[in-house]
């Protein structure tokens, strides 16, 4: 079974931290592969090259999933939403 990329928490939903690395580590991976600089990935996702840097590294606190998905579909990768609660319903986009 696949790992959950986001968990509910009593403030809303957020990223759980180990998922929000492993993410940044994707992304980094296949910007480097692609032999782009993060000041290019920024300037396609019109975002700041300090965004794309923070994504990369999981600090994703403060950053919106839309800015995430952006800098994501520049290297071609689809980020998607998992949602679940305790009741065992499971909503995924």
């Amino acid at each position: 079974m696949r790992q959950p990329v986001i968990a509910t928490e009593e403030a809303g939903v957020r990223l759980l931290r180990v998922d929000a690395l492993r993410l940044g580590a994707v992304l980094h991976a296949v910007r480097v592969r692609r032999r782009l600089r993060q000041l290019d990935v920024a300037v396609r996702a019109g975002v700041s090259d300090v965004t794309v840097s923070r994504i990369e590294r999981g600090r994703l606190d403060g950053v919106p999933f839309g800015t995430v998905s952006r800098v994501a579909a520049v290297l071609e990768i689809h980020v998607g939403l998992q949602a679940w609660s305790g009741m065992g319903i499971s909503i995924a986009w």
